[in-house]
């Protein structure tokens, strides 16, 4: 007995459905919800017998026949008779709950496709119904061929877009973590952004890597990220399409030792030049205070503010310097141990 299905309520797994009676199974992979119908037989009996299963991934040949320009390299379906008569046809419903995510983008180009054990082919004909958002395909006459199924594209009207392998981060010496990440297939990929966070909630972006645009080879990808502070990290990867859509891929979490106890050193400030304000980040050893001041070229001190470190990473924000004369000034950090600077520029 069945209850309805979402986005946050499906079974991830094979499905055995037995009878003649038509229903909407809700079956899912990945955190993919993906219903699929079996409906209209054209032989009614109990023991009728299907085996249904979504799978987010591509089948393991793409092999196109004649009608399709494409098929989803994504994800599939497999439809499987177990018992029932050579003569058993049912008609077929693929349920999309996110267009974006399965590449569907048009929905006068969208095809169902089969693979019939070499070759992926369109069925034809069908209907569909709702959005590009939310919908789904349907075979208008009973099908006795089953096997994997998947959404096609006839004209390439529909991207049906990139796969990701895998995305890692790897710490490096205790001081450096590497960013990698594989596709198995792009389209329209304009470039990947890499956000890190130090509270797994707010991310900021460090980095943006070219994307190769099209392709169906698997490529990879590498960055460095020679300054990621210490504690928990966090990473996620972004990425965009060139008509500005946007997705995003898992999050990944290193564990970075704090510097030792008697080490402080500026890490970065921002922005460089500064008009109104400085972000002044700071990796500390210790608990402690610090006095954070300006001096002028010609060994005149303004205070700032007295900062509260903490042990590991710290942002602080420096405002209202608006009121600066334009040039060089040092900015120093002074604590009870010691004192460290950097200069900086006013721009106006």
């Amino acid at each position: 007995t069945l209850n309805g299905g979402s986005d946050s309520s499906f079974i991830d797994a094979p499905v055995i459905k037995e009878g003649s009676y038509n229903m909407l199974i809700p079956i899912g992979d990945e955190g993919v919800y993906a219903p699929l119908e079996l409906n209209d037989y054209s032989n009614s009996s109990s023991s009728n017998k299907f085996k249904v299963e979504y799978i987010r991934d591509p089948y393991t040949d793409t092999t196109l026949g004649s009608g399709l320009a494409g098929v989803s390299k994504i994800e599939h379906w497999d439809i499987e008779k177990l018992n029932g008569s050579s003569s058993l046809k049912v008609k077929i419903v693929l349920h999309w709950q996110d267009g974006a995510a399965s590449g569907i983008s048009n929905l006068s180009d969208l095809a169902m496709a089969r693979y019939d054990g070499s070759e992926w082919v369109a069925v034809q004909p069908t209907s569909i119904n709702g959005t590009v958002t939310q919908g789904s395909i349907e075979t208008n006459y009973r099908q006795g061929g089953f096997g994997p199924y998947t959404f096609g594209t006839i004209g390439g009207g529909n991207v049906l877009p990139i796969k990701l392998n895998y995305f890692s981060a790897d710490l490096k010496d205790n001081k450096e973590v590497l960013l990698s990440w594989e596709t198995a297939m792009e389209r329209n990929n304009d470039f990947f952004t890499i956000e890190r966070s130090y509270d797994g909630q707010v991310f900021e972006e460090i980095a943006t890597v070219k994307g190769a645009g099209n392709s169906d080879l698997p490529l990879s990808y590498t960055y460095i990220d020679e300054t990621p502070g210490s504690g928990n990290i966090y990473y996620r990867l972004k990425q965009t399409d060139y008509d500005g859509q946007f997705e995003y891929f898992n999050v990944e979490q290193v564990y970075i030792e704090a510097a030792p106890a008697a080490t402080m050193e500026i890490r970065e400030v921002f922005p460089v030049p500064f008009s109104e304000q400085l972000t002044l980040i700071l990796e500390s050893g210790v608990d402690t205070e610090a006095q954070i001041d300006l001096i002028t070229m010609s060994g005149s001190q303004i205070p700032l503010m007295t900062a509260s470190l903490h042990t590991g990473r710290n942002s602080i924000h420096l405002g209202g310097l608006g009121y600066l004369p334009k040039g060089a000034y040092v900015l120093t950090v002074t604590t009870s141990e010691k004192q460290i600077s950097t200069k900086v520029m006013k721009a106006r």
